[in-house]
């Protein structure tokens, strides 16, 4: 049996195909390696960031010395909802001067304007943790937005 030129055209594309599939396949799994990576990267520098922050609530706690903003860390806007986290935490344990030392320390931060924006824009649960942090706060420390 003679294999004439469309089947050779025909077994060409299939071969073409196969290989664009194969490139395509490997491109793939390659995007989905480096991005698993990165992510990996990033909850663990979170992981570092939250434990050293955390570290920092409770020296506040403990420490005899009043908090000024020299003696905080800095930190960043991506910061924001990992102190709200570790703050609602700290302070659902927490009575008396110890509350005051936190809320001292998220006033410093400016915590107060990140937490009324989410108390107002933020999702549901996220508007509730933030709300019950923003009770801890006396009246004149929160800014009433216009």
């Amino acid at each position: 049996m003679l294999v004439t030129d469309s089947e050779t055209h025909i077994l060409r594309a299939v071969w073409i195909a196969t290989v664009v599939l194969i490139l395509v396949s490997i491109l793939i799994v390659t995007i989905l390696i480096i991005r698993r990576t990165t992510q990996y990267h990033r909850s663990r520098r979170t992981n570092i960031r939250k434990r050293k922050l955390t570290r920092c609530f409770y020296a506040a706690i403990t420490s005899p010395v009043p908090l000024t903003t020299s003696s905080l860390p800095a930190i960043t806007e991506s910061d924001y909802k990992t102190i709200m986290l570790i703050a609602l935490d700290v302070l659902r344990s927490l009575r008396g001067d110890d509350v005051k030392k936190i809320v001292r320390m998220l006033e410093l931060w400016g915590m107060s304007v990140y937490l009324q924006k989410t108390a107002y824009k933020g999702k549901k649960g996220e508007r509730i943790q933030a709300l019950t942090i923003l009770g801890y706060f006396s009246n004149e420390a929160i800014p009433i937005p216009l």
